[in-house]
């Protein structure tokens, strides 16, 4: 079962409008562009490694909201549905990208 199927069609989902999930991923997207902006003005002088550390520790902490949205945590503490998918589906592209930027750079320097 995917993840978007259990979002708009399952019987325990959230059955969201697949119109929803898909201004979702537009927000996502537009997040890769902040995820750029934010590197080019404030990391290009912090070393890689710590970029790294950084960005993949907080891929780990944004990759946990789809477990407690599937498990279903986030209704039972009381933070809705729509609320839990928006830090999901804008957060993650943006920290992906910052992750990837040193690897873009130094791929571009050879």
């Amino acid at each position: 079962m995917s993840i978007f199927y259990w979002y708009t069609e399952a019987d325990d989902g959230p059955k969201f409008s697949a119109i929803y999930i898909g201004v979702l991923k537009m927000i996502g997207y537009t997040m890769m562009f902040v995820g750029v902006v934010i590197y080019s003005r404030f990391l290009t002088r912090w070393p890689y490694r710590r970029i790294y550390i950084y960005m993949q520790v907080l891929s780990a902490v944004v990759s946990l909201c789809d477990i407690v949205i599937v498990s279903r945590l986030n209704t039972k503490i009381g933070i809705p549905d729509e609320a839990m998918l928006l830090s999901d589906t804008t957060l993650a592209p943006g920290v992906l990208r910052l992750i990837m930027m040193p690897t873009y750079v130094l791929a571009a320097k050879v």
